[in-house]
């Protein structure tokens, strides 16, 4: 069970979102102060990944829907105490990415 389960609406429909996705795990993450480290592989509209996000190492995946994204991370047990924090601060940034 993931620590962090969100899904993010948004009206871009699946290949956009794809296209979003992997730019932030590919090449934006390169230059990002959030997201270090990025490896990710890509089965069709889903991804697996691991990063460094703000200095602690993480894996997840990421599902592109029609009309939403599912992203799911395990957490590094040193930052299940700011799971919250975490959860809301990697919403605000996937739904800036998908707008």
């Amino acid at each position: 069970m993931a620590d962090i389960d969100l899904e993010i609406s948004h009206g871009l429909g699946q290949e956009e979102a794809v296209a979003r996705l992997e730019t932030l795990l590919g090449s934006r993450a390169a230059g990002n102060d959030l997201i270090r480290n990025a490896v990710y592989k890509r089965r069709g509209n889903e991804f697996s990944f691991t990063a460094s996000i703000k200095g602690l190492d993480v894996k997840g995946r990421a599902t592109a829907f029609n009309e939403k994204v599912r992203v799911m991370v395990d957490l590094p047990w040193a930052a299940r105490l700011l799971k919250g924090a975490a959860r809301d601060y990697v919403r605000k940034y996937l739904a800036e990415v998908l707008t």
